[in-house]
């Protein structure tokens, strides 16, 4: 036992040491330049200015109170350890064990300035030896108020406001070097939670944070007892809350078009800065303007279960990929995977689907109970329909034909469909969960965007990007996107999906976007399990010009930050959507090339013909649809023609009960009659399958006679419908019936039919 401990303590001893080894080099641009971007530009090659949020302070501009307000909060320790504070991380490692989770962490300062400035902010052990490392680093490189000063620079204040300067321009209106120390306390006060101490949306939570950081401020003696007691009688008054800090961007669209450009040239975004590079984008200002109102109006406030307004967030790109505006409530939603839910299931289901030939939107689909080892899939509102057409299935958001479409089309064979869109990693190992949206690593806003690009774009791959083109410092362009033609699903299937995503906003879970034209559109909605609250609330809906995705949510995670269970995709976030379309629509824009598209209005039956022709037919039945040409089925789906009548035999069995049987066919159902004087139905057997059913009839009465005969219908067709009435037999009872005799059960065989399942 002592040598297997031995082993693993070496073995995590260099696990760790690899880690350190493989950490990235400590950066002075990133350190120094934390926040100060590249020139960016529009989509007019406008150049887009920063405003306030991103001006610097100095530490010698600063009366001391203002700092050592953040030490006192964040790191009383600041100027006594080297980096990493052993108390405090043996301290909130107890009240985490405590709590039985991770509760409180442990970082000190130049942590959280390592892991602003070099690192991610996952919550993994690799990162935060990486974190520990560096910081050791940097405290060996600069000196402390040099390593303070960055930090104030770098620090995240709610509202889009990154640094010390902007939160005290946007809050107080006034620079930091004029900040009183209860004004500098409530800053410090906000970095445990902008959101939840947000000033415009909880005046009290942030006064009472405020005055908490103040009173440690006196207990650390960074403020005399006097300062403090005239601290306690100031009135703070918070500026006017402002949706414009930056003009004319929304920080959001500038930190993910940055981000980008950091991926391109595997630069920080500093660096970039220092280097000279010049960012191009697609921003489309006016677009922005309008986003950003419409998603801030008070009449789609969104509140979470707590009551504060629930994270946000919109991207408009047109067909090609190329973001137009973006919106973040918070940062870390800016590259997050997210559970999107049923708005995933047109890319990760029935695109495929329909790609492969296994469906139609005319096949039907059994919606009756439906398990797959553990998985147990379930509609929204618990009830069990019968047989559903995929339409059907698509437009109310079904989740058992789903989760059976799936499975007869394979998993695998359904990933390597959604890859080749982007809508999925190009690895990870997915289950049947995914009908459902569910994917292993979760879903990018980017990943969502590039599937129904896909399917706007007519099924040419698309990916959405921020980034125009980079220039360096001599003019030179070093990277441009690109807009390939590469065709990753047909057209008839592009058109397929879009045309039950249509049917969607007529009449489906996306009804609230109706009042516009042209529309199509999927919502999702992601549920806490075991909770009555939603983590996410999605819709998607696209143009023949544009592709845009709302979401509301908890970016954060926490149980007491999610949605009631009344915050859907279909609620206010559909509105919300209807509302961005329909000013996009309303500004007349233009997709900006002429890659061909999939025009929604090109494609209408018409005298049992298509304008795309050769692509596509309809079904010429009764309850018309399309298929694509490619996939033509051998033989038409028994639902759509009219009732066959049954032929019916019979004779007395020996237990002396009359028996009557017939051959059942497919989606018909057959109400059994007995007529004795008067005419009584007996039974009904819905939904055949092609085998014979026998029925026995226990209560004939002995010695006496009775005529049976069999009424036909399509199943789920109305009163009015035809109906077909089987041949009459007579039958005369025997002397004696057993009353023991049993019904015989009917024995169902293959109908060898593939896409009814």
């Amino acid at each position: 036992m002592t040598a297997v401990l031995g082993l693993f303590l070496v073995m995590a001893v260099v696990a760790t040491v690899g880690v350190i080894y493989m950490s990235p080099s400590l950066s002075s641009a990133r350190l120094e330049n934390a926040n100060r971007h590249a020139p960016l530009y529009d989509v007019n090659d406008k150049l887009i200015e920063e405003g306030q949020a991103y001006q610097r302070v100095r530490m010698d501009d600063l009366p001391r109170h203002v700092p050592m307000a953040f030490v006192a909060v964040e790191d009383k320790s600041f100027y006594n350890h080297g980096g990493i504070s052993y108390g405090r991380v043996g301290k909130a490692a107890y009240r985490n064990i405590q709590a039985g989770r991770a509760k409180e962490g442990a970082s000190t300062i130049s942590q959280q300035l390592i892991k602003n400035t070099h690192l991610s902010h996952e919550k993994t052990m690799t990162r935060k030896i990486k974190e520990a490392s560096l910081a050791r680093k940097l405290e060996s490189r600069y000196e402390k108020d040099q390593i303070l000063e960055m930090y104030l620079n770098a620090v995240y204040f709610g509202n889009g406001v990154y640094g010390l300067e902007g939160a005290a321009q946007y809050y107080f209106d006034r620079p930091a070097a004029k900040l009183s120390p209860h004004e500098a306390a409530a800053l410090a006060g906000l970095l445990r939670g902008p959101g939840y101490y947000d000033p415009h949306t909880h005046p009290q939570r942030f006064s009472e944070r405020a005055s908490f950081v103040l009173f440690l401020m006196w207990g650390q003696g960074h403020i005399t007892e006097a300062e403090y007691d005239a601290a306690k009688k100031e009135e703070i008054v918070v500026a006017p809350k402002r949706t414009r800090l930056m003009a004319p961007s929304a920080y959001g669209y500038r930190a993910a078009a940055m981000a980008q450009a950091a991926g391109i040239l595997g630069k920080g975004q500093s660096e970039i800065s220092a280097a000279g590079y010049k960012i191009f984008t697609y921003q489309d200002v006016k677009a922005q303007e309008r986003m950003n109102r419409t998603i801030t109006a008070g009449s789609y406030h969104v509140v979470d279960v707590s009551g504060n307004t629930a994270d946000a967030a919109a991207v408009l790109a047109d067909v090609h990929g190329g973001v137009r505006a973006a919106y973040y409530s918070s940062p870390v939603l800016i590259g997050a995977r997210r559970n999107f839910a049923s708005a995933m299931k047109p890319l990760l289901v029935y695109a495929p689907a329909v790609e492969m030939g296994v469906v139609s939107p005319a096949t039907y689909i059994n919606d009756t109970p439906y398990a797959a080892g553990d998985f147990h899939p379930r509609n929204h509102d618990g009830v069990h329909r019968g047989p559903v057409t995929v339409r059907e299935s698509v437009v109310h958001s079904h989740n058992i034909p789903a989760a059976r479409v799936l499975d007869y089309v394979g998993v695998d064979r359904a990933c390597d469909v959604a890859r080749r869109m982007g809508a999925l990693p190009a690895h990870g190992k997915e289950g049947v969960h995914m009908s459902l949206g569910v994917t292993e690593a979760g879903t990018s806003f980017d990943e969502l965007l590039a599937g129904y690009c896909v399917i706007a774009n007519g099924g040419t791959r698309v990916a959405p990007s921020f980034v125009r083109h980079i220039t360096d410092r001599n003019g030179n362009v070093v990277w441009r996107h690109m807009q390939t033609q590469e065709r990753v699903v047909g057209a008839d299937t592009a058109f397929l999906v879009t045309d039950m995503l249509r049917d969607t906003v007529k009449h489906g879970t996306a009804r609230k976007l109706n009042s516009v034209s042209n529309v199509a559109a999927k919502t999702g909605t992601a549920e806490r399990g075991g909770a009555e609250t939603n983590t996410d609330a999605t819709c998607v809906a696209y143009t023949a010009e544009d592709v845009l995705v709302v979401w509301h949510g908890n970016a954060s995670m926490r149980v007491e930050n999610d949605l009631p269970r009344g915050g859907t995709g279909g609620g206010v976030t559909a509105f919300v959507a209807r509302d961005i379309i329909r000013e996009s629509k309303a500004s007349g824009w233009k997709v900006p090339d002429t890659v061909a598209k999939m025009e929604f209005d090109i494609i209408e039956a018409k005298d049992g013909k298509m304008k795309l022709a050769n692509e596509m037919t309809p079904n010429a039945e009764r309850g018309r649809d399309y298929f694509a040409m490619r996939h033509a089925p051998r033989e038409v789906s028994g639902r759509h023609k009219e009732p066959k009548p049954a032929k019916l035999d019979g004779k007395i069995a020996d237990t002396g009960v009359p028996a009557v049987w017939f051959t059942t066919r497919p989606y018909q159902s057959y109400e059994i009659y007995k007529r004795d004087g008067k005419s009584e139905k007996l039974q009904e057997v819905i939904n055949g399958d092609g085998s014979e059913y026998t029925y026995m009839d226990k209560n004939a009465k002995p010695k006496g006679s009775a005529e049976y005969f069999v009424i036909s219908k399509v199943v789920g067709s109305s009163e009015a419908m035809q109906s077909e009435r089987s041949n009459t037999v007579k039958l005369f009872t025997g002397p004696a019936i057993n009353p023991e005799s049993k019904a015989v059960v009917a024995k169902k065989r293959d109908s060898g039919k593939l896409w009814f399942f």
